[in-house]
């Protein structure tokens, strides 16, 4: 997510760490010619194989445990360390022709990842202190001595938040943007606000990106300033701030400007995301046409800096619907706007649902996730679900509509009443398909937002225990279903299928496999 901050144009770039990590196929995607060094050769063979299956030149490396790399002097474009493999930072200058990336921890953090996404430990008082005399990570002001020591210069200190193994905003240290977003969630948070007022947010930030460059080095503007001059085709230069910058899940960097002529721009670090961030950007255009009542952002096009491609479109303005999480009142203002919204997007007319449709729509999904299932209950539940939605659907008569695919509370933009402005990322859209899903999609992930529990038991919760649904829940359903005319045979039935939708669609827009997510979420 911090490529976008480079200042060097793309040339040849030395990875340093876990081969694992996307910043390589990121780089790679941004059209660097990249050089993987571990000194795990299982780590690099994935890489390796992983690269050639999303069509990127990638080079790999294995580490011999030498302090020196064999590499001549000004051999790299960019060098970046992630983890430690017993390289100090002068051998990472006398490689560098031109910047030097360290992603580091920070030893004043108050927490780290635990490793498994989304999970942070928060370290209690006594192992704060003890680990202030740790030899765990360093200081931004340690790590600032090195790369001075090493010559290096021009240094841009980042946080990655929450931390660099799992983070979503990079975070500039300096007054320079990007920052990071202050919404209501974290307004009630008192004790993070003092600190942010204090200035203590570089000292216990979780991790760094720290970048510098040769003292000689032929720098650009950065890369983000030069998309946003492009998208908004300004000739004098001056783009306006970048104000927030985010690393997706499903690995894109977002760019967020301020200013009159705020923008988004999508740059897919990936080519499966690229193939997202262009039908997100076409079904914009569609939608506008097509719904003309229904709030998305306008799309302004693409464009191509020196080989990086991205998507731009106007920045709506409100929150993501995840910062009115908890709250019932705007949670109901918000989905009675998303059941009429989505009401209207009928694309083909109620007509009987035949065994063609059921294949396209449901049998293509079963046998999708099916392929990729690893033990025969989860294969046996599949066909199951099967059978019973053929029963339930084939020869009933409702409409097809153009769904989102993934409606969540953070592709929901909402104002501080919870009215919707707009929906955004329509990268899994679908054409014609089944109706319902989204909203109900967006109701379980509330539910399993506001009760911190997994997709399966918010499901039960809605689905299957119907008795306890909440009146604003019931209310945006029943609308719904009313102006679609969906009968309570055809509405279970798709409930029903609620855990093949959401696996099928992990499985067939990202660029790895969940063999057992629908087991462990789901129980199938």
């Amino acid at each position: 997510g911090w490529i976008p901050l480079l200042r060097t144009g793309t040339g040849r770039a030395l990875v340093i760490g876990n081969a694992f990590s996307g910043v390589g196929p990121g780089l790679a995607q941004a059209g660097w010619q990249v050089v993987l060094h571990d000194d795990c050769p299982a780590r690099l063979a994935f890489a390796k194989a992983r690269a050639e299956d999303l069509g990127l030149k990638l080079e790999t490396e294995q580490s011999q445990g030498r302090r020196r790399l064999p590499h001549g002097d000004e051999s790299f474009d960019l060098v970046l360390r992630d983890g430690d493999l017993g390289l100090e930072t002068q051998e990472l200058a006398r490689i560098a022709r031109g910047e030097v990336v360290l992603i580091a921890d920070n030893r004043y953090a108050y927490k780290r990842s635990t490793g498994v996404h989304g999970e942070f430990q928060v370290r209690s008082p006594v192992e704060y202190l003890r680990n202030l005399f740790s030899s765990e990570g360093q200081s931004l002001s340690d790590y600032t001595k090195q790369l001075k020591r090493a010559g290096l210069v021009g240094l841009r200190a980042h946080s990655l938040y929450p931390h660099s193994a799992d983070f979503t905003f990079c975070v500039s240290l300096s007054a320079e943007g990007p920052s990071l977003p202050i919404g209501p969630k974290e307004r009630a948070n008192k004790l993070k606000i003092l600190a942010h007022r204090l200035g203590l947010f570089p000292l216990l930030t979780p991790s760094f990106a720290l970048i510098s460059h040769k003292p000689r080095a032929q720098l650009l503007k950065p890369l983000s300033e030069r998309l946003l001059c492009a998208a908004l085709e300004l000739e004098d230069g001056q783009s306006p701030p970048l104000e927030h910058l985010v690393a997706t899940r499903g690995n894109n960097a977002l760019l967020l400007s301020g200013g009159r002529q705020a923008l988004a721009l999508h740059i897919p670090m990936e080519r499966r995301q690229e193939v997202q961030v262009r039908r997100h950007l076409s079904t914009l255009r569609a939608l506008r046409e097509e719904f003309p009542n229904l709030p998305v952002p306008r799309p302004l096009g693409s464009l191509d800096v020196e080989g990086v491609w991205c998507a731009a479109e106007e920045r709506l303005g409100g929150w993501t619907a995840g910062q009115i999480c908890g709250d019932h009142q705007k949670i109901s203002r918000m989905l009675s706007d998303v059941s009429s919204h989505f009401a209207e997007l009928v694309t083909r007319p109620a007509q009987s649902f035949t065994e063609h449709d059921f294949e396209r729509l449901i049998g293509e999904r079963v046998r999708r996730v099916t392929l990729k299932a690893p033990d025969e209950e989860t294969r046996a539940a599949l066909s199951q679900m099967e059978k019973l939605a053929r029963e339930q659907l084939v020869g009933t008569s409702f409409p097809l509509v153009r769904s989102h695919g993934d409606l969540r509370s953070k592709h929901v933009q909402v104002d501080q009443k919870g009215n919707v402005l707009g929906y955004l990322d329509w990268g899994a859209t679908e054409e014609r398909d089944l109706p319902l899903f989204d909203l109900l999609h967006l109701i379980i992930n509330e539910r399993k937002q506001e009760a911190q529990i997994n997709a399966g038991e918010a499901w039960r919760a809605f689905c299957k225990e119907g008795k306890n649904r909440r009146v604003h829940e019931q209310a945006a359903t029943e609308t719904y279903c009313r102006r679609l005319e969906l009968s309570e045979q055809v509405q279970r039935a798709i409930e029903a299928l609620y855990p093949l939708f959401v696996a099928d669609a992990a499985e067939k827009n990202w660029d790895y496999s969940r063999p057992r997510w629908v087991r462990r979420q789901f129980g199938l």
